[in-house]
């Protein structure tokens, strides 16, 4: 499979609705936040504005981001009038229902564009892999709309990523050989609390389980909360203000959407220190703000839109009227909370089941959030990186280095999968019987000796009689005791069938360690379960051990006594005239049959088992014991030679699904049955600021 080349520069969009952030990585390097400076004190990102000329002779030479807000808040009303300036701002969420805001968008990144190139900071998006965030929840049509844009805004064929995974991939270490390993170890919640959307997405191995947010709940409403603060402020200084007239002056927008958001963030990034200490303000070098917490929660509570925020939003009346009914206020602190909660109890997924709550968007920085997920989840699961307003593209720009990586080892395994499989199997076949399992089967062997052994050799011993009846005896005696014979191998059987599953999966870990993948995400465990447990050959199904064990045992004795028989005979002249002529016609068989037949006396029975013959006889037999479970361990193993292929093969299904489940991550992957609740308050991007 062809997997397309990477480029040598990364840069990543998250294009938002209050704010757009660019990040980027050159040639496999530091991801840094591309901080394009267009006026003001901005620290992170660009103002998601443009102000058009339509009038003069500049007409045409349009504004961007902070330097828009800037010039159309300190131009005249007839200097406004005379060059025909135009402030459009929100329109992200509204690109696929509005030719307008398609337009303000592509002005926008077009500009963008130019502006880095007169920084000199050469871009080059048509030579570079340009990545874009999306909402999880944006319909293909809001995506196609988005490829549209940055097409003819100059920036190429981009690549489109659900932005919970930006999210995700931010907190990554992707220089880390267990980068797999950091993003699904368990389920995480990304919290995106942004401008202009409340999205809640969880992820669960690399996969959206489930989605749901609101597009209107957002830093917005609190832009218009701090407007109507400042306009109530205002009241009691020398020249105080009215929304009525700020709008009929066409300053409404400039002091909600640009100076009020300013002094908002400002407030928020104060009251995370310290919520008891009021924050000061000289607001329009003309009003002196002494803002407190509790007074932000008391308007938080009782909210009610502005005409200016209504006017500008054009929000459906049924919406409206649900959300701000005109006689009534709205608790936007509790909204939130709701919010949080209402996807978790629709999808019935429990809130215990999260591992991290990752907090990401410049609202997130706001303490009710970080409050209500601490009451939700508990504070240790709540993490935030340095820099959560750039969080998403540079999250972007870490995902591609990781696609990267993953590309590069479903490459080599694609590569080496079908001759590592081979010297793999060889490997198992070729395996032996561990140390330990020979130790325990020795000392199993010297049980069943001194248990069921001894006793009929001693009896041999005192009363005499033949070998075949001592074969006999002996024969009998292990088939009667096979069932405890058969309880004291079943340990070793177990151990035997899992120590060549360990085998199986330690191979295939050293294999893929070797080529840096990670083996914790794999279930090896549920790869090796065909391998079936280990019993010899000749089963008796009822009782687990050889069938013939008995008489393999028995046989292997009165064989080592007639052994130890004839190498007697050679040096006791005696037993050697009656042995040497039935050899010498009959050989060795001969011997034997003889021996068997022969009823011996108790003399000569005691005599036969003598001296080091007991040691030697025990000795012998634990070799013989050992080598019938070794024999049938590679008749196992043999047998199940396509088990072990199919072991294999299961890993390295499961290691490339892993990865290209890595690199599928950029077409918004979905849990199998996961559903997306989408907002709550409109069923598609755009359609809830028409």
């Amino acid at each position: 499979m062809a997997y397309k080349e990477m480029k040598d520069r990364v840069i990543a969009i998250d294009f938002g609705t209050c704010n757009t952030y660019l990040s980027q990585s050159i040639q496999g390097g530091p991801v840094q936040e591309l901080n394009i400076s267009v006026g003001g004190d901005n620290n992170h990102g660009i103002n998601s504005i443009i102000m058009y000329r339509t009038k003069g002779e500049h007409a045409g030479e349009n504004l961007f981001g902070q330097d828009a807000a800037s010039a159309y808040g300190g131009s005249s009303p007839k200097r406004k009038e005379a060059n025909g300036l135009e402030l459009a701002a929100y329109f992200k969420p509204d690109i696929e229902a509005s030719e307008k805001a398609r337009q303000d968008a592509i002005c926008f990144l077009s500009n963008l564009l130019t502006s880095a190139e007169n920084r000199n900071l050469h871009l080059d998006p048509l030579n570079s892999d340009v990545f874009f965030g999306v909402p999880s929840e944006a319909s293909e049509g809001y995506k196609s709309c988005l490829r549209d844009i940055a097409r003819k805004a100059g920036w190429g064929d981009v690549h489109l990523l659900d932005e919970p995974f930006g999210a995700l991939c931010s907190y990554q270490d992707e220089n880390s050989k267990d980068v797999v390993k950091q993003m699904v170890n368990e389920s995480v919640l990304v919290v995106d609390f942004g401008g202009g959307t409340c999205d809640f997405v969880i992820l669960d191995n690399l996969e959206i389980k489930y989605s749901w947010g609101d597009m209107l709940l957002g830093g917005r409403l609190f832009d218009d909360l701090f407007y109507q603060w400042v306009i109530d402020c205002s009241q009691d200084s020398a020249e105080p203000v009215t929304e009525e007239l700020l709008i009929k002056t066409n300053k409404d927008f400039y002091w909600r959407s640009v100076k009020c958001r300013e002094t908002k963030e400002r407030f928020s990034n104060a009251m995370v220190d310290s919520k008891s200490i009021p924050f000061e303000d000289f607001f329009a070098e003309k009003y002196d703000l002494a803002l407190t917490w509790d007074e932000f929660v008391r308007r938080a509570q009782n909210y009610h839109p502005s005409q200016s925020f209504l006017n500008e939003t054009k929000l459906p009346a049924d919406l409206s009227n649900s959300k701000f009914n005109p006689n009534g206020t709205t608790d936007i602190l509790n909204w939130f909370e709701e919010e949080l909660h209402r996807g978790f109890e629709v999808s019935r997924i429990p809130i215990s089941s999260i591992g991290k709550v990752l907090l990401a968007g410049g609202s997130s920085t706001w303490p009710f959030v970080c409050d209500a997920c601490e009451k939700a989840f508990g504070k240790e699961k709540l993490i935030r990186c340095a820099n959560p307003f750039a969080a998403i593209s540079m999250g972007l720009v870490k995902y591609c280095k990781i696609q990267k990586k993953a590309i590069d080892i479903i490459t080599v395994l694609e590569q080496e999968a079908t001759e590592k499989k081979e010297s793999l199997v060889q490997r198992v076949l070729d395996s032996e019987l561990s140390q330990e399992t020979i130790d325990k089967l020795n000392q199993i062997a010297a049980e069943i000796f001194e248990r069921f052994a001894m006793p009929e050799l001693n009896n041999f011993s005192n009363y005499g009689g033949m070998l075949n009846t001592l074969e006999n005896n002996l024969s009998n005696i292990f088939k009667n005791k096979a069932s405890e014979i058969n309880d004291m191998l079943s340990p070793v059987f177990d151990d035997i069938g899992s120590g060549l599953k360990f085998a199986v999966i330690n191979d295939i870990k050293s294999w893929f360690d070797s080529k840096g993948i990670n083996t914790d995400e794999l279930k090896f465990d549920d790869i090796v379960i065909d391998l079936p447990e280990f019993i010899p050959d000749n089963i008796d199904g009822k009782i687990g051990a050889p069938a013939n064990l008995g008489a393999m045992i028995a046989t292997a004795i009165v064989a080592a006594i007639i052994a130890i028989l004839i190498g007697c005979s050679f040096a006791f002249w005696p037993l050697w005239f009656i042995i040497g002529p039935i050899l010498a016609v009959g050989g060795a068989a001969a011997v034997e049959d003889w021996a068997r037949k022969t009823s011996w006396s108790p003399e000569w029975a005691a005599w036969l088992i003598s001296g080091d013959v007991i040691p030697n006889l025990r000795e012998k037999f634990y070799g013989d014991f050992v080598n019938i479970f070794a024999n049938g361990f590679a008749a196992f193993k043999q047998n199940n030679k396509v088990n072990i292929e199919n072991s294999i093969d299961n890993s390295v299904d499961q290691a490339l699904a892993l990865y290209r489940k890595v690199i599928n991550m950029e077409l918004g992957t979905r849990a199998v049955g996961a559903e997306n609740t989408g907002f709550s308050s409109t069923s598609s991007a755009g359609d809830a600021f028409k």
